[in-house]
């Protein structure tokens, strides 16, 4: 049979010579017996000490009742031993004995002097001069007794209350900071052409340099509060992308995808296009870089090019016009963090010679007043566009355009109804506010009353045709005008004459239709948009087909007694000729509603030059 083990007993009777004698203890045992036996005694001293310490700084502050305690500077002022306002007094007149402090910040060659005034500084005497009040009268008992000892024994030197106002402070920061800063050119990668080929470049970049402008107004703020005569040097920070030849490899092989390639971002008819330098631009290069970061500000110049507040529609019909009009448009905020993410995963995604379309995610929000909303016509939304451009027109034709489109657009066309151009135009001639510009007349190439009548008149036929609405009359011009190919192939123009060349077209939908013109003359831009309801139906337009291209015959040359002896003046161009066909099909719920091919055939057309016989 096993003994039971013998347990250990400790009374509060044992003395501390006894503990040695006693088997099985550990020291844990021990000190809780210690805390037990010895512990009121303990707790009597720490009492006693805590008393007479307090008692010992309640008598130290009653012997400077209302005044600062002893040994108490501010910035080198000696301020204990005496009331606030006397302290005040004493600390305003060394101030004033400084008078205005100059402050110099300095950086290599160049110095900057400022003032208090400058930087908008102001010191508080009254929070200062709290501050030293506060000496050994905060904290608990233990914080009050050291701060006591320490001001008496050693001295406690308190800076000024200083502040600085932003207002101030900002420009000068930022004058200091225009004259001293490098940017950052980060590294790089770029496309250059060698023999041909192409191939991928790495630019090193170069290092910048900053002011790190929070550690300089900390800096400012202490020489005022310890009134600090010294310069100041300026604080820097430099700037470099260190990056590891591991990382550059890496950002060569993924640009080397992109050589050919292009990106295209699609918001409505916006697009905005990528090339092969642009995307080759947006590879970042460094161990802990990621394309986002480059592709984040590309992003964010686009948003702000294409967000949009929503648009109220506003229609005001006067003397069977529409006199004012803006369709209601939705709100349009581009989702920066998903189109990143997007553009990242497209550029992943090149493998040579690619070409990618990423769709703009983006937040919509409906306008409080809709489109249709403010009529009862049946004007709800758009339904066709026409667009066309006219550089390098003389400015008679620029006035011209602008003139007629401005004459057309407001036009409401009813359900069934005939639109004649002619017609709602009216007379083309000075008296009705056109000048002399270029037209086609007799087969010849003449100033004219109303140049450039027929931009308008081809403008409106491409936005006809986009709707998808019946085409009455149609007539091509004579030859191949070149501003009807700026952003068009041949073939798709209509040319009007008052009386005898007219465009028509019908309203065949179940409302109203609106002309809207919009015209941007510095841009050399006409576009035509047609409002009215959308019914379905769906349009297609061939590709136009060209053939039977023929040479312009030589120049003509034709004496003009009114032109000076040996002066040239050309006063028609010459055009290839051609024939050109393109089909328009419109269908709507399986039913064809137009099924036509419009046709063109352009004369070779020369040129013709004046020659001055005069004097002669």
């Amino acid at each position: 049979m096993m003994k039971a083990k013998k347990k250990t007993v400790i009374r509060l009777t044992d003395t501390i010579e006894d503990m040695p004698k006693k088997k099985g203890l550990n020291k844990k045992a021990i000190n809780l017996w210690k805390m037990v036996r010895y512990g009121s005694k303990g707790l009597g001293i720490v009492v006693f000490g805590v008393v007479l310490m307090l008692v010992i700084v309640m008598a130290y502050l009653a012997a400077y009742n209302g005044k600062i305690v002893p040994g108490v500077q501010v910035s080198g002022v000696e301020v204990g031993n005496l009331t606030g306002e006397q302290a005040a007094k004493v600390l305003e007149a060394r101030l004033e004995r400084d008078g205005e402090r100059e402050l110099v910040i300095r950086h290599e060659e160049r110095a900057w002097r400022l003032n208090d005034d400058n930087l908008g500084i102001e010191i508080s005497v009254p929070l200062t001069i709290n501050q030293a009040w506060m000496v050994a009268r905060s904290g608990n008992i233990w914080e009050r007794f050291g701060e006591a000892q320490r001001s008496f024994f050693e001295g406690v030197n308190l800076p000024l209350e200083v502040s600085i106002d932003e207002d101030l402070w900002l420009p000068v920061v930022a004058s200091i900071s225009a004259e001293i800063e490098v940017t950052e050119i980060k590294p790089s990668l770029r496309i250059e052409t060698a023999g041909g080929d192409k191939e991928i470049v790495y630019e090193q970049g170069q290092a910048g340099l900053e002011v790190d402008e929070d550690r300089l107004k900390q800096m400012i703020l202490e020489h005022r509060a310890w009134l600090d005569d010294r310069e100041i040097t300026l604080p820097v920070k430099q700037l470099r992308t260190e990056v590891s030849e591991e990382s550059v490899k890496k950002a060569i092989t993924k640009a080397e995808k992109l050589i050919g390639g292009s990106l295209i971002v699609k918001l409505e008819d916006n697009e905005w296009v990528l090339g092969e330098e642009e995307l080759v631009g947006m590879i970042a290069i460094g161990d802990d870089a990621t394309s986002r970061d480059r592709i984040s500000e590309l992003v964010t110049v686009y948003s702000e090019g294409v967000n949009r507040e929503p648009q109220n529609a506003v229609f005001r019909f006067e003397n069977g016009r529409v006199v004012e009009f803006a369709p209601g448009k939705e709100g349009i905020t581009v989702k920066e963090d998903d189109l990143m993410d997007r553009l990242v995963e497209a550029l992943d995604s090149f493998n040579g010679k690619n070409k990618i379309v990423v769709e703009t995610p983006v937040e919509k929000k409906e306008p409080v007043v809709s489109t249709a909303e403010v009529n009862n016509m049946g004007i709800k939304e758009l339904i066709g566009r026409g667009k066309s451009t006219y550089l390098h027109s003389i400015i008679n034709r620029v006035h011209n355009v602008s003139l007629a489109a401005r004459r057309i657009g407001g036009t409401l066309v009813a359900p069934g109804e005939v639109f004649s151009f002619n017609q709602t135009l009216g007379e083309v001639s000075q008296a009705t506010g056109y000048k002399p510009a270029y037209v086609i007349s007799s087969g010849r190439t003449v100033l004219g009353d109303g140049g450039g009548v027929c931009q308008v008149s081809t403008t409106l036929f491409r936005s006809v045709l986009d709707a998808g609405l019946p085409i009455i009359e149609r007539k091509p011009h004579s030859y191949r005008v070149s501003y009807y190919e700026q952003d068009s192939k041949p073939g798709i123009d209509a040319t009007v004459y008052d009386p005898s060349v007219d465009f028509k077209f019908r309203n065949d939908t179940p409302g109203y239709i609106l002309i809207q013109a919009i015209v941007n003359e510095a841009e050399r831009t006409l576009v035509f948009e047609l409002y009215g309801t959308d019914d379905g139906r769906e349009v297609t337009l061939g590709e136009p087909k060209v053939w039977g291209q023929s040479a312009p015959p030589p120049p003509l040359y034709q004496d003009d007694p009114s032109l000076p002896a040996g002066v040239i003046k050309q006063i028609d161009w010459a055009a290839w000729g051609a024939k050109t066909s393109f089909e328009y099909k419109v269908t709507r719920d399986g039913e064809v509603l137009q099924d036509e091919t419009f046709y063109s055939n352009y004369r070779p057309w020369q040129a013709v030059y004046l020659r001055g016989t005069g004097g002669q």
